[in-house]
């Protein structure tokens, strides 16, 4: 783990136009972006476009990273941003059959990434960023927060409302067979 200070001193190398330094930013938090679009956006271009959307608005402006936050926590509130952009100028081109055609597993295993995308599919795009934040990545609430940009309380909120959906929902499915 990266210090604070450690963090700080990356981001003025940045501003100051240091490649290597950008270049170190991206080979640490470029994996964890990625999956964490892959998983929101179920499309690994899709996914790549918004890693370096996101790196490229921190090449662009550095220093508004203030430091109030984990740089994670920071690159993380950019890339939610960015798939959310996506996501809507996306919505403006692809209809919603072809948007239910894209899938991807995320998993090695095809029925478990399968269950666990349809699962998380079926929330809220709201419910599943918290989701995907709190138990992929394992941010605390307080993180996401900072990272979605919404109250605490808010957070609080999702999470317990979409564990009660994925309850109900994966008790449907195996009432079905379908698990």
């Amino acid at each position: 783990m990266v210090s604070e200070l450690a963090e700080r001193k990356l981001m003025q190398r940045i501003a100051a136009g240091d490649q290597r330094a950008f270049r170190a930013l991206y080979e640490q938090f470029a994996t964890p972006l990625y999956r964490y679009a892959l998983l929101r956006l179920r499309s690994p271009t899709a996914a790549e476009e918004v890693v370096q959307e996101t790196l490229l608005a921190v090449w662009r402006n550095p220093t508004a990273f203030n430091g109030q936050s984990r740089l994670i926590t920071y690159l993380f509130g950019i890339c939610h941003h960015k798939t959310v952009d996506y996501i809507r100028r996306e919505a403006k081109y692809q209809s919603l059959e072809q948007a239910e055609q894209t899938t991807l597993a995320v998993t090695p295993d095809p029925i478990r990434a399968t269950i666990a995308g349809e699962a998380l599919a079926a929330l809220p795009p709201q419910m599943q960023s918290v989701l995907i934040l709190v138990f992929h990545y394992g941010f605390g609430y307080h993180e996401v927060s900072q990272i979605l940009g919404i109250p605490l309380g808010t957070v609080k909120s999702r999470v317990f409302h979409a564990r009660q959906r994925l309850k109900t929902w994966l008790e449907t499915e195996e009432d079905e067979g379908s698990v």
